[in-house]
Parts: C-alpha cells; sequence; structure tokens
C-alpha cells in the first residue's frame, strides 16, 4: 500500500512537470517558443489488440507515459507578412497502440501569413485550426500529437 502511494505521489509530480517557454527574440527579427508535456495515462480494460478486451470478465489496467516536444521558430519578414515553422516530437511509451499516436519527429507547423490590404490577410500552410468551442474544428490538443490542417485561410489582417 505504501509503495502504491509514493508511485502515485511520483506520477502526480512528474505530471506537473508540463512547461511552456515563451516566445523569445534570438536575433535578426527570430522569435523562439517551445512547449513540452509529459504525462501519464491509465485506461482500463484495454488490451494490445484491442479485439477481445474482458473476455473472461477480468479487470485490466494498461497505462502508458507520453511526451510531446515542440519547438517553434518564426520570422517576421516586413510589417505584414510573417513564416513561422513548428517542430513536434511526441513519443508513448507502455501501450503505444493508439491510432495517430506515431513516435517521430516531425513538422508540426509551417505556413506563411501575409496581410494582403489593410483588412484581410492569408494564412497559407499547414496549420492548427481552431473555431469556436472547436466541436466541429480544432486542434485537439488532447491528442499528443494535436491535429493540424493544410489548407489557405483567409481572414481579417492582424499581422
Amino acid at each position: 500500500m505504501k509503495n502504491k502511494l509514493c508511485l502515485s505521489l511520483s506520477l502526480c509530480g512528474l505530471m506537473m512537470l508540463s512547461t511552456v517557454a515563451t516566445a523569445k527574440d534570438i536575433g535578426a527579427g527570430f522569435d523562439l517558443s517551445g512547449d513540452y508535456r509529459f504525462r501519464y495515462e491509465t485506461e482500463k480494460n484495454r488490451t494490445g489488440s484491442n479485439t477481445d478486451w474482458n473476455r473472461y470478465g477480468e479487470t485490466y489496467f494498461d497505462g502508458y507515459l507520453q511526451s510531446r516536444f515542440r519547438l517553434s521558430i518564426a520570422k517576421e519578414i516586413s510589417d505584414t507578412s510573417e513564416v513561422k515553422v513548428t517542430l513536434q516530437d511526441a513519443r508513448t511509451a507502455g501501450n503505444s497502440d493508439f491510432f495517430g499516436q506515431d513516435d517521430e519527429l516531425g513538422v508540426y507547423e509551417a505556413y506563411l501569413h501575409q496581410g494582403l490590404t489593410d483588412m484581410i490577410s492569408l494564412k497559407i500552410g499547414r496549420q492548427a485550426l481552431d473555431y469556436g468551442k472547436g466541436r466541429f474544428l480544432s486542434a485537439n490538443d488532447y491528442n499528443n500529437n494535436g491535429l493540424v490542417f493544410e489548407g489557405a485561410k483567409i481572414g481579417r489582417a492582424h499581422v
């Protein structure tokens, strides 16, 4: 019992290690920012194959650790245009047979945000989109990899 309590408290402490680094001007107009998230999850009655869970009425607990690191670099090219690239490394240790949970380094965002007029801007490339409360279209940051879209967005200018 005492070991389980120590393990639970240790895991709670590790889950609080998620950090966000704010944008920092690193010279020549470049801004650097980062985000690190570490979390432990457990699910009841989820097996590796997901085909025959809880067949005999037993209860199974599958736990896994997830970590995600994002590093962003942005450059303001002019008063009306900006380029941003975000790299992401998302990993899962333990039961990692979840859809969309690839353990790899990749490009999370890469886009050009260009002001076309005083009122209209164009954002083109790979980007996270959040609309309203995110019920229909959102970045879905609960998933370890997040959700991004490739396309163009026309909106109000705010570059």
